[in-house]
């Protein structure tokens, strides 16, 4: 026996303890060192228990789980699954870009092969990381090895070397090349400052996209959620979760709209946005400009002109909401998301007669995922479903596009994730079958170690129309042959001249 008191080991059958008289009767037995270690046993159980339930508890009630209407579990799911991830992309785009290229050193070449005429091409590319380095452009035609060009740069100054056109290796300083890039209008003239101003566009995106959803979220009430169990079958998994509708009346609609074309109609920061998009590089007005503006069809709208053509939609938008609102709600529309607690496995935008809009997920990023998205508008669809295996790495999956008055177009592709090219281009291969068409790529290892990228064109069969062999051994670049000529203090006129000369020059005119 072990008494309770001085915690001292004596003989079984005493009452008390001989050496501390400790005494507690009947009901009070000294207890045996194998009865001891039960009850600590049990003890120990019994406090993780405890100790687990009061953690699920907190957990629990932290997340929301305990408490919510079936309207404010439908908002909560889409902030956290659809608004928070949009969000988080658009702000990952506002990041700085690295300022240096990564090393790279490969010698890539591309042979072309059309049946009746073939080439190859040979690209050296030697760039440490800070973007020093040199790439050589190779030709071999019929027999002939032509050294095309060579490029080089480090910190300072750029140069080119095209030994068929002229025999000089011209160099320019960074800074004077930047400079006469901007006199003729292929870039900025204050590079940072116009990444800046793209930079707190972006973020006007952002900040845009969460008033438009707080506008969109306002409509959703316990009047017009309701949620029940539902099983769903996702890539022939069985899948049991809450499904959480909005459907909204006419009447819920039509507010909806009026607040959001009331807020476009006043947002100065959008319409801003919209016509810099409009207008700048790239934009709608450019290619205005080139499809229209030298038949005499007028050219792109000034600022004001967008701002009179944005206000008028608006109205036009804002005197139909009503109709609008009725349309939609007599069709049937409805927006329903489906989570277990832990995910959301499926997010669906519909009409009572078809979808508009459905994504579905299963599996997990442990072990295996598949994900699936459909867009239909009428006859026209478009699918995507995409399959990955963490344990093999493989990505499998197949984008269809059905447009209702056309043939449509299929890509299935087969990666190896866990290897790639110097091109960044994972193993496997990937198929394009258009009109009866069909276009494959290959990406496999060669037996020297290097990687192939095969191009197959049907109905060439198995014939390689172009291989890009890339050889992932370090370059055999080589920097260009004489004294270099800086050009830095060129003006722009004195460089267009050269350049002209060299060409001119080179194919004898």
């Amino acid at each position: 026996m072990i008494c309770e008191t001085c915690k001292k080991e004596y003989g079984d059958g005493l009452s008390s303890c001989p050496y501390c008289g400790s005494s507690q009767g009947e009901a009070d037995q000294l207890i045996a060192p194998a009865e001891r270690r039960k009850l600590r046993a049990v003890r120990f159980v019994v406090a993780a228990a405890l100790i687990g339930a009061i953690a699920a508890v907190i957990v629990i009630v932290r997340s929301g789980g305990l408490h919510g209407t079936d309207a404010e579990i439908f908002v909560r799911l889409q902030q956290r699954f659809l608004l928070e991830p949009i969000l988080a992309g658009v702000n990952r785009l506002a990041e700085p870009a690295a300022k240096s290229p990564q090393a790279f050193s490969d010698d890539i070449t591309v042979l072309v092969d059309d049946g009746a005429d073939s080439f190859q091409m040979t690209v050296k590319a030697d760039i440490e990381e800070g973007g020093t380095g040199v790439v050589n452009l190779h030709l071999s035609y019929m027999g002939l090895d032509l050294e095309l060009l060579t490029l080089t740069g480090n910190e300072e100054e750029v140069g080119f070397y095209a030994p068929l056109l002229d025999s000089h290796y011209y160099t320019i300083r960074r800074k004077a090349l930047s400079a006469r890039l901007a006199e003729a209008g292929i870039i900025s003239g204050d590079v940072e400052e116009e990444q800046k101003i793209e930079i707190e566009k972006i973020l006007q995106v952002a900040t845009t996209i969460s008033k438009y959803a707080d506008i969109l979220f306002s409509v959703v009430t316990d009047e017009n959620v309701t949620s029940e169990k539902q099983t769903l079958e996702i890539d022939g998994k069985e899948v049991d979760c809450r499904v959480y509708t909005f459907c909204p009346s006419a009447a819920d609609l039509e507010t909806m709209f009026t607040a959001l074309f009331t807020q476009l109609k006043t947002d100065e920061e959008l319409k801003g946005l919209l016509y810099d998009w409009y207008a700048g590089s790239d934009g709608i007005a450019d290619l205005y400009k080139v499809e229209y503006g030298d038949w005499g069809f007028g050219g792109p709208m000034s600022r004001e002109e967008f701002g009179r053509e944005y206000e008028d939609w608006i109205d036009e938008a804002l005197a139909s909401s009503a109709e609008t609102a009725g349309r939609i709600a007599d069709a049937g529309f409805f927006w329903s998301v489906a989570a277990d607690g832990k995910r959301v496995h499926r997010q669906q935008l519909a009409l009572r007669s078809q979808d508009l809009f459905v994504y579905e997920n299963v599996g997990d990023a442990r072990n295996s995922r598949y994900d699936s998205v459909i867009l239909a508008d009428g006859a026209d669809r478009i699918e995507f479903r995409n399959s990955f295996s963490r344990e093999n790495q493989m990505l499998s999956g197949q984008f269809r596009m059905t447009p209702a008055q056309d043939s449509g177009m299929v890509v299935d592709y087969e990666w190896n994730l866990k290897e790639t090219s110097s091109l960044g281009i994972p193993l496997g291969d990937s198929v394009l079958s258009y009109d009866g068409e069909e276009i494959r790529l290959s990406v496999s290892r060669n037996a020297e170690g290097g990687i192939d990228h095969v191009l197959y064109l049907s109905p060439n069969g198995e014939q390689p129309l172009v291989t890009v062999r890339t050889s992932q051994k370090p370059s055999t670049a080589r920097s260009p042959k004489g004294s270099p000529v800086d050009v830095s203090d060129y003006s722009l006129e004195e460089l267009k001249e050269l350049i002209v000369r060299i060409v001119s020059g080179g194919w004898g005119f």
